[in-house]
């Protein structure tokens, strides 16, 4: 809308109709900016009472998928901060909930800044197979005849990204060469954010 603006522009100048080109350039600005002005709470009061299907990922514990605290896991266009002390198992967790995902049919992009792409997958075969970690390698085709027996479950990718080197925009970059694979990930899990890049400076 700029450059067709602009384009108009020199036309509109050349012409001495020099008055319009304020006009044409405030229209190509607005082009960019959301059409509507907000929720206006009481004339749009109906629009609160309408069904909307958030579409949600359990997590796979019944007591915090249960309604009136997730309402069944987590909807579209939600996120999910899981916060604890070093050592105790936040890692696992991601898993198990990439995991649950996996088992009802979602597809799930799991990010690591921590642990390599192969240890993650370990973990993943454990939660899915319930066998311990430390026997998935000698338990190899039992594994293996386990997923072939699972046509009904989604899709996982794992990408590992050495600790403070991918922000948000590598990860948007990723997400959009995955889709262009027809690859549309339900649940995107990053462990963890405090390890990422970030896109702006900060005095701390």
């Amino acid at each position: 809308a700029m450059k067709e603006a602009l384009e108009k522009a020199v036309e509109l100048i050349a012409t001495d109709k020099t008055e319009s080109v304020i006009g044409l350039m405030k229209n190509a600005l607005r082009a960019g900016l959301p059409s509507t002005v907000g929720h206006d709470f009481f004339e749009d009061m109906e629009s609160r009472f309408v069904y909307h299907n958030r579409n949600p990922v359990p997590t796979g514990l019944h007591f915090l998928d249960k309604e009136g605290i997730l309402n069944g896991g987590l909807g579209r266009g939600e996120i999910g901060v899981i916060t604890a002390p070093t050592g105790v198992g936040k890692s696992h967790f991601l898993v198990s909930l990439g995991a649950e995902a996996i088992k009802r049919g979602k597809n799930v992009v799991h990010y690591t800044f921590e642990l390599t792409e192969n240890v993650v997958g370990i973990r993943y075969d454990s939660h899915l197979c319930n066998i311990a970690s430390d026997k998935i390698i000698k338990e190899k085709d039992k594994v293996i005849q386990h997923y072939a027996d699972k046509e009904d479950y989604g899709r996982l990718i794992i990408k590992e990204f050495p600790t403070g080197s991918a922000s948000v925009i590598t990860l948007r970059n990723h997400i959009e060469k995955l889709m262009l694979k027809s690859f549309a990930p339900n649940l995107i899990i990053i462990d963890y954010a405090d390890i990422m890049r970030s896109t702006r400076k900060y005095d701390s």
